[in-house]
């Protein structure tokens, strides 16, 4: 970063647009304003200024900036955003130039956003802030200390006497001699404005008057501008006067603002902006081909004072002028920044009550936030539809007591007046908080009270649709978070048709997430993944990343149901991953919550607990009852699976207390059928069936298959064993036909599987045909639960990797020293009795498809007798399970193979599965991250102290494979010129096969790309000795030819 710091006047922005005009790197502008003071303002000309200069810049940054604003996500995050979309798609140097930085120095989150900006981004990207006095930056320290910042002052701008005499000869056509330069310079310190000043002033004597000025202390500036202004004719005059409150300006606002009687008869306002440039009286053209003109900022100051001063009542004209324009056409703050000026506080309330509405559906809670602050309280008093807006953004910002105090308030007093609109959009605001509180009926209730004001709205009310909409979409939301889904889709339909009308594809995106969510809870999940997969692609098309990362959460738990573990893991860490990037902290604690569940299903405790307690904070924060109330009973699940029932019960308060008032039947209904699941798995059938025949009644009304299911099946079971045959057969019966219409019922094999022992009674019962089939399904699940978890584990991203580790049952490495591992215990010698048990159970894992009896007999004891093997054979099975503790090995259709249905680790496994990913990826990084991992579980040769023909065909072919694959890994790195890391990789190959020509030559050249001769001479030199001593042979031709070339 370079900071050129001078006083007005010296030529920042001059020099800075000649060095743009001459250097070769592409240069992204952003000239500030005052109203630029704004963040959000601000971060959308920032984004705007690169992505001017590189189109395919800016996406991912104004999707996170909506984020930032609608306080879903921090200023950290966003800046991570910019800083990542930089790099991914800016791979050039460039320059940023930010002048008249002194316009928003006083805006802290403006100077921390540059602080941290400046330490994250990549060295390609380099800024030069421009700003008449010294920053207050955090962190200028430690960014001076590491070489971050450079800078220029004042004293490196100043003019010198030859540049004065070529300035003047350039631009005015005159000579000035070289002792009336160096007077001039030591008058001005080289202050260049006031040198350009002076050459149009035609004073004589000048540089005398001025050291007569600066020695009584009058404003040197002022009286230079004085003479050039009153040089002027008087129109040239009167217009630079009264053009200066517009602060930029073409002909056409000219004629908006002006009065035509301040016009000359017969010149247009064109002429005088034609006269204005011909004088070259400090105004600058906006763009190459802009018709806009503006200011020099300093001299812009001097016009605005002096008109003032001189003509205030033209000054107040003007700027009522300018506020009316710009609110007619909806350019809010800088209607808002004249009427300040004008010090008009009523009509400042009457804008923003004009522009609330506005403001809010275009996401500027921060502006208005600020706006309605600095109004005195006097006003909320007077204007019911001002405190209205207030509770709005204070519940929009997440402060749901406040706004609802806020909001109730301005309800009273609104129903007193005839601002409908207001009170309409209060009811929304105040339901949609309700409804975050967990007051489901309230929020219906004002939902259904604003429905009935908006018929009575004129059609050209502005908003009108936006806020029927919001208001169908809320009351839609409200159902269906009481547990009446199917009420509440129709509404969510006619919302989104209004949406899709008004051509607002972020709303309509969202009302498409919720339909989606609708009809997953319904079990209708086809409809559900195409409406996912619709609301996805809206999400990535507005490349808005907190949106993307709630639909791959409900797709992930879509592919949980139904038992597509991989894929709903990938799903939820694109999902968390998005939420990250976005900042949405709501999206994250979901995604988190999902990923808790998937693991808690196969069995991971551990990883479940682990991410479970990351959302907690979060949820915390968000403080909304359905995160909190999901989080809490996800916990009890958690615990009662691993019998801790004291947990169980302190989750179980905390969840009580949340839904004690049963605002939303569907929560007490949850509530409930965990507190009768946790009765039943301790076998206290009797204490159960009150809570689950509550659930029962709950989830019936809300038609929720899933949940609804899982009740009558518990009921089934607990009835049952409290001899109620009659009932327990009827909640037998209700269960079996809910499963029979779901499209998928894996969802329910967990609930199942506690009461497989009462199925399994059950099966043989004529009226339950059914049954047989599910309990072969139920002991699928079962069994497939260790590899499920298994597979988890190595699809796993990097980043999840501390989440889903937990140590596997067997650990095997083959690949160098022989290991085996049981829960985390080595096992020895004399855990195996005989080195031949370990073996056997090693080339069992060698042989997938397994290996008869008469195989194995053949592979360890050749000799053997047939009475002899049967015995040898026999204690060597015995042994093996004896030391692994575990039916391991199995025996199936006179076939000894091993049990891949357990829950193991093994390094040949993971080793061709690494190298797979590899070869299959076309991605560069990723091929490089597969083949590196393959390599690293290469610790040596493949069973090296086994000796058995079957233990070396294996070896060398996987010894083959591990060079192949060094060879492409080195190769890549070499092509990304990661020089270093394809060294090494060359280097381990040839510890292991010195004389591999390949390594050597891609060894050569990697020192010739880093300019090492010696170093390639060096390396065919140990090629050459390496051939001879080993096979006595030269180096190939193509080697040979290699070394030449690259020692020429």
């Amino acid at each position: 970063m370079i900071i050129l710091i001078a006083p007005a006047g010296y030529g920042k922005t001059f020099l800075l647009v000649d060095f743009a005009h001459s250097t070769e790197l592409p240069v992204c502008w952003y000239a500030l304003d005052p109203l630029d003071r704004d963040l959000y303002r601000f971060f959308v000309h920032f984004i705007a200024s690169i992505s001017e200069q590189f189109p395919e810049y800016g996406k991912a940054s104004s999707a996170a900036l909506e984020g930032l604003i609608q306080h879903q996500s921090t200023l950290d995050q966003f800046i991570t955003t910019v800083v990542n979309e930089i790099y991914e798609h800016i791979h050039e140097h460039f320059v940023l130039v930010i002048d008249d930085f002194f316009l928003v120095e006083d805006n802290a989150d403006i100077n921390s956003f540059i602080s941290r900006f400046v330490q994250q981004v990549d060295e390609n990207c380099h800024i030069i802030l421009a700003s008449r006095k010294l920053l207050s930056i955090p962190d200028m320290a430690l960014l001076i200390a590491r070489g971050y910042v450079g800078g220029m002052d004042y004293e490196d701008m100043a003019y010198d006497a030859a540049e004065l005499q070529a300035l003047t000869e350039h631009n005015f056509g005159y000579t000035m001699q070289p002792a009336e330069a160096e007077a001039l310079i030591e008058a001005t310190d080289g202050w260049i404005i006031g040198l350009l000043l002076s050459a149009q002033s035609k004073l004589r004597s000048i540089s005398g008057r001025m050291r007569l000025m600066r020695a009584s202390g009058l404003d040197l500036y002022d009286y230079l501008a004085e003479q050039v202004l009153n040089q002027q004719p008087a129109v040239i005059h009167d217009f630079l006067l009264r053009t200066a409150l517009l602060e930029e300006f073409d002909a056409a606002l000219c004629h908006e603002i002006l009065d035509e009687s301040w016009r000359p008869p017969g010149q247009s306002w064109q002429d005088l902006i034609a006269e204005v440039l011909r004088r070259n009286l400090f105004v600058l053209p906006l763009g190459e081909e802009s018709a806009w003109l503006r200011y020099n900022h300093v001299f812009q100051d001097f016009l605005q004072k002096r008109l003032m001063k001189t003509r205030p009542d033209e000054e107040r004209l003007i700027l009522e002028r300018l506020a009316r324009y710009y609110q007619r056409r909806q350019l809010w703050e800088k209607a808002h920044y004249y009427l300040v000026r004008l010090s008009d506080l009523s009509a400042v309330a009457d804008l923003i009550e004009a522009a609330g509405l506005p403001l809010l559906y275009a996401g500027r809670l921060s502006l208005l936030h600020t706006w309605l602050d600095e109004l005195p309280s006097g006003f909320f008093n007077e204007r019911p539809a001002l405190l209205a807006l207030q509770g709005d953004v204070l519940t929009r910002r997440g402060d749901l007591q406040q706004g609802l105090a806020t909001l109730s308030t301005a309800i009273t007093q609104l129903d007193s007046t005839d601002a409908t609109i207001y009170l309409a959009q209060a009811l929304i605001r105040r339901a949609v908080a309700h409804r975050l509180h967990g007051d489901y009926n309230e929020a219906l209730s004002d939902t259904d009270r604003a429905l009935t004001l908006l018929p009575h709205f004129p059609e050209e009310e502005p908003y009108l649709p936006q806020v029927y909409a919001l208001a169908l979409r809320s009351k839609g939301t409200a159902l269906f978070t009481k547990g009446k889904p199917e009420e509440g889709i129709g509404l969510l339909q006619e919302a989104l048709t209004i949406y899709e009308t008004l051509h607002e594809p972020y709303n309509a995106a969202s009302i498409r997430q919720d339909k989606a969510v609708v009809s997953l809870r319904l079990g209708h999940y086809r409809e559900a993944l195409t409406l996912f997969q619709q609301a996805l692609l809206a999400w990535q098309n507005l490349g808005h990343l907190a949106g993307q990362a709630l639909v791959l959460n409900n797709m992930g738990y879509l592919y949980h149901l139904q038992g597509d573990y991989e894929d709903a893991l990938s799903h939820l860490e694109q999902a968390l991953d998005c939420a990250r990037r976005s900042g949405s902290t709501r999206s994250e604690a979901y995604a988190l919550l999902s990923m808790g569940d998937l693991f808690t299903e196969l069995e991971l405790w551990q990883a479940a607990h682990n991410v479970y307690q990351q959302a907690r904070p979060i949820i915390t924060q968000l403080n909304e009852q359905y995160l909190i109330l999901t989080l809490e009973l996800a916990m009890v699940r958690l615990a009662s699976l691993q019998n801790n029932w004291e947990a169980v019960y302190h989750y179980l308060d905390d969840a009580s207390r949340l839904v004690i008032n049963k605002k939303s039947g569907y929560e007490w209904g949850l509530y409930r059928l965990a507190v009768g699941r946790c009765y039943l798995m301790q076998e206290q059938a009797a204490e159960a069936i009150e809570p689950l025949r509550d659930a029962k009644r709950y989830f019936e009304e809300g038609n929720q298959p899933i949940e609804r299911a899982n009740v009558y099946f518990f009921l089934a079971a607990a009835t049952q064993q409290r001899k109620q045959i009659a009932e327990a057969s009827s909640h037998l019966q209700e269960g079996l036909a809910t499963l029979a219409a779901m499209e998928s019922y894996h969802a329910l094999l967990p609930t199942l599987r506690l009461i497989r022992p009462y199925l399994q009674n059950k099966k043989n019962q004529a009226e339950y045909p059914a049954l047989r089939e599910l309990l072969v399904e139920i002991d699928r699940f079962e069994q497939a639960i260790p590899k499920e978890s298994r597979r988890l584990r190595k699809s796993a991203s990097p980043a999840m990797v501390p989440a889903t580790a937990r140590q596997p049952h067997f650990h095997i490495r083959t690949l160098g020293q022989v290991a085996v591992t049981v829960e985390g215990k080595s096992l020895t010698t004399s855990d195996w009795q005989t080195i031949v048990s370990r073996d056997l159970f090693l080339c069992l894992l060698a042989h997938p498809e397994g290996l008869r009896k008469e195989e194995i007999g053949l592979l360890f004891w050749p000799d053997a007798a047939p009475s002899e093997l049967k015995t040898r054979f026999k204690n060597a099975i015995y042994r093996l399970r004896s030391a692994l503790r575990q039916n391991v090995v199995l025996y199936t259709d006179d076939i000894y193979h091993y049990n891949w249905a357990i829950d193991y680790q093994y390094d040949v496994e993971d080793f061709l599965q690494k190298i797979g990913e590899g070869d299959k990826t076309q991605e560069r990084a990723q091929r490089i991250i597969a083949y590196q991992a393959a390599i690293d579980l290469y610790h040596g040769p493949y069973l090296s102290d086994v000796d058995a023909n079957w233990a070396t065909a294996m070896r060398q072919h996987l010894q083959q494979l591990f060079l192949d694959t060094a060879m492409a890994l080195a190769g890549e790195y070499f092509l990304e010129k990661q020089y270093t890391d394809a060294l090494a990789v060359c280097q381990r190959i040839l510890t292991i096969d010195n004389c591999l020509e390949d390594a050597h030559r891609l060894a050569m050249q990697i020192h010739a790309a880093q300019g090492n001769r010696a170093a390639v001479a060096r390396q065919f030199a140990a090629c050459q000795q390496a051939l001879l001593e080993e096979i006595d042979v030269p180096p190939s031709q193509q080697t040979e030819e290699l070394y030449s070339s690259l020692m020429q």
